[in-house]
């Protein structure tokens, strides 16, 4: 296979306001979308949105819905999610606000806490899904 075509297979996604050396927000790879983790920022002024562990989830999972949109794919076809916690009491509020936010059926997910998590944020959250159109 040719560089050219191992390229064809794997595509970065990005937002049309992100931009960033370091990482791309999704990579498509064949008929799955990998996600980058997100953090619970406000998308218009790039600061947290508070530190409410279930707000900052719900705004990491609305960053993690627009990169999926842009990818062509949803929160309806998340294979996998990937949680980091810097605290484990915050289990209960971000877990509420995860089963308020995902579709069911409920993807496999993995929970982590005691992490130090960057901007000082409560929760970062990553996930892989299902491409639901080519692009």
């Amino acid at each position: 296979m040719t560089q050219s075509q191992q390229m064809t297979r794997k595509r970065p996604v990005n937002r049309a306001n992100f931009s960033s050396p370091l990482y791309s927000e999704a990579t498509i790879h064949h008929d799955v979308v990998y996600c980058s983790g997100k953090i619970g920022l406000d998308p218009a002024t790039g600061q947290l949105v508070g530190d409410d562990v279930a707000e900052q989830t719900k705004a990491a999972f609305n960053l993690l819905e627009s990169v999926l949109h842009t990818a062509g794919s949803s929160l309806a076809s998340i294979l996998k999610c990937n949680i980091f916690l810097s605290d484990v009491s915050d289990f209960a509020a971000m877990n509420a606000a995860y089963i308020a936010t995902v579709p069911d059926p409920k993807p496999a997910r993995v929970c982590v806490s005691n992490v130090v998590l960057g901007r000082g944020a409560k929760v970062e959250i990553d996930c892989i899904a299902a491409l639901e159109q080519i692009k």
